[in-house]
């Protein structure tokens, strides 16, 4: 007896881990939830807020809420593949601010400066760059399902030189 209720609650068990099993997720916000389960090693779960017009000079706001559990960053995904893991062009003039709040909390981070000063990760399957700042993990934050989050981006200079296609997102890790 005790025997059958072990082998049902590993089998139940292994059966939840074999198909990503996760708590229903109840994101609620702009652009999509992309869920690639825990066997992705770098990308658990992929929020793309949306597109991001990075040749004109703008604001743009997102609110969200219902994020999983996870420990996150903040970037843009820029349709320029990185060079080594730096810039691909000294030349980018593109500056931008991206400021993350929680609805009733305030401020959760902020990155700002020239593009070409952030870290860019090539992401070969897209041929792009993910672009974020490493440093001191400041595009890094733990999200709290029941928050309400509120992003905004400002692109205080533009560039002309960087094709469409750039996105905002949030990435979670995976097993790594």
């Amino acid at each position: 007896m005790v025997f059958n209720k072990l082998r049902t609650a590993l089998l139940a068990a292994a059966c939840m881990l074999v198909a990503g099993c996760s708590p229903d997720i109840a994101y609620k916000g702009p652009g999509r939830l992309i869920n690639n389960g825990w066997w992705d090693p770098d990308h658990h779960f992929v929020i793309e807020l949306g597109d991001l017009d990075l040749t004109k000079r703008g604001s743009t706001t997102y609110r969200f809420s219902g994020l999983p559990q996870a420990h996150f960053v903040v970037g843009l995904r820029i349709p320029l593949p990185a060079n080594q893991g730096g810039a691909p062009d000294s030349t980018l003039v593109a500056d931008v601010a991206l400021q993350l709040m929680r609805t009733d909390l305030g401020q959760v981070l902020i990155i700002t400066g020239p593009l070409r000063s952030l870290n860019w990760s090539p992401e070969p399957k897209t041929n792009s760059s993910f672009v974020y700042r490493h440093d001191l993990y400041e595009s890094y934050f733990d999200a709290e399902p029941s928050e309400a989050y509120e992003l905004r981006v400002d692109v205080n200079t533009p560039d002309p030189s960087i094709p469409a296609g750039s996105k905002v997102l949030l990435e979670s890790g995976g097993w790594k």
